[in-house]
C-alpha cells in the first residue's frame, strides 16, 4: 500500500501513535512512584541510560527491539535489571532503602501473578554489597537482620562478590 495515495490514512496512523509516546514518557515519570524518592531516581536513572543496554527477557512480553519497556512482567522477569535497580539504591540511597525496595518490588510482582527473576534476598545482598565502604556499621546491621529474616522465615540467601 502507497500511503502517499491515502494521505487522510497515513495522517490518522501518525496521530495514533501520539498518544503511546505522550503515554510512555508520561509513565516514565510516574511508573515507580510507590518507591520512595532516592529509589525511584535510581529506577529512573537505571532505565533511562540502560533501558536497551541491559539483557532482558521482555520481548517474550510483548516489548520491541530488545529494550526494556514500562512493564512489570518486563522488570520482574529481568535479573539484570533487578540487580542494577539494587546496586544503584545500595550505592545512592543506603541500606535500608535496599530493604524498602525488595519489599515494594516483592509485593508489586506478586501482586501481578509473577516471579521474581533473583530473589529478593538476593538482590538485597547485591544492593548491600554496592553500600560505599563509610557506610559499613549500618551494612552489617542489615546484614544481622537478614540473617535473622533466613532463620524465621527460610530467606534464601546468596553471597555478592565485588
Amino acid at each position: 500500500m502507497k500511503f502517499h495515495k491515502y494521505p487522510l490514512l497515513l495522517a490518522f496512523i501518525s496521530l495514533s501513535f501520539i498518544p503511546i509516546i505522550v503515554k510512555a514518557q508520561e509513565n516514565v515519570q510516574n511508573f515507580w512512584s510507590d518507591y520512595p524518592p532516592c529509589e525511584e531516581a535510581c529506577h529512573e536513572s537505571v532505565f533511562t541510560s540502560q533501558q536497551c543496554t541491559l539483557e532482558n527477557s521482555c520481548g517474550l512480553v510483548g516489548c520491541s527491539g530488545g529494550c526494556l519497556c514500562l512493564d512489570d512482567r518486563c522488570f520482574c522477569l529481568t535479573s539484570s535489571w533487578l540487580i542494577a535497580v539494587a546496586q544503584c539504591i545500595g550505592k545512592s540511597c543506603g541500606a535500608s532503602d535496599v530493604t524498602t525496595a525488595a519489599s515494594i518490588l516483592q509485593s508489586a510482582c506478586d501482586g501481578n501473578g509473577l516471579p521474581l527473576a533473583v530473589g529478593t534476598a538476593t538482590l538485597i545482598s547485591y544492593g548491600m554489597a554496592a553500600i560505599p565502604t563509610e557506610a559499613a556499621t549500618t551494612q552489617q546491621q542489615v546484614v544481622s537482620m537478614l540473617l535473622c529474616l533466613k532463620e524465621n522465615w527460610g530467606w534464601e540467601l546468596t553471597p555478592v562478590q565485588q
